[in-house]
């Protein structure tokens, strides 16, 4: 079997997110979520449903009816925003890959510790792998094969629930130190992305793409 957290190259393609996918474009993301680093809870994040925050000026709630929301044909700026997304979503991809190398961590595999830190209660080892197969676009074969290799590398492995008694997915000593020293990275990595920046534009550069992301996935679930 093939060590998904030694070789990244490795995986079968299948297992790679779709570029372009709202699971891909969050990479950015990653780098600077309240979970990951306290830069993030610093700069602060607003609900995608508005606009501004408390719904000032530029809000949803505050636009005059008829208005077309920013970003829509012939808005200013719209013609630029993809190429500009785009091309941050990769270099940020890029810097990512950086930091997982140093500990020799696949990227799937990571975004499997992301997803295993946000569901709560733990998972069970079936309702991971679909979680998996749905946030990483991968199909049951590639989301079951990914959590065995990462069992196999040591980095998770199953727990009793004292309560249950059912099997729940968790991360093991090893996976835990690995986590932590990639996190320690991220957050040095974003102290050093951020710092040439007023911390106000980022406060708006967050707010912004939190809420264009949330509106991706609003239309990519109507057009499924």
């Amino acid at each position: 079997m093939t060590n998904t957290t030694n070789d990244a190259a490795a995986r079968p393609a299948s297992s790679t997110p779709a570029s372009g996918t709202a699971s891909e474009v969050s990479t950015a993301s990653e780098v600077s979520t309240a979970s990951e680093v306290s830069t993030a809870s610093e700069v602060g994040t607003v609900s995608a449903a508005s606009g501004a925050p408390g719904g000032g000026p530029g809000s949803a709630a505050s636009a005059a009816p008829g208005t077309p929301a920013a970003g829509a044909p012939g808005a200013p700026g719209a013609a630029g925003l993809p190429p500009a997304l785009g091309t941050a979503e990769r270099a940020m991809t890029r810097l990512l890959l950086d930091v997982l190398a140093e500990t020799g961590t696949p990227e799937l595999t990571w975004y499997a510790f992301q997803r295993l830190s946000v569901l709560q209660p733990a998972p069970t080892p079936d309702a991971f792998r679909r979680d998996l197969g749905h946030e990483l676009e991968l199909d049951d074969a590639s989301a079951t094969t990914l959590l065995d290799e990462i069992v196999a590398a040591g980095l998770m492995h199953q727990v009793t629930d004292p309560n249950s008694g059912e099997a729940r997915m968790a991360l093991t000593a090893e996976g835990e130190s690995v986590r932590a020293r990639i996190r320690r990275s991220v957050a040095g990595l974003v102290v050093e992305l951020v710092e040439p920046f007023d911390p106000k534009d980022i406060e708006i550069t967050t707010r912004t793409l939190t809420g264009l992301t949330e509106r991706a996935r609003e239309l990519h679930r109507r057009a499924r």
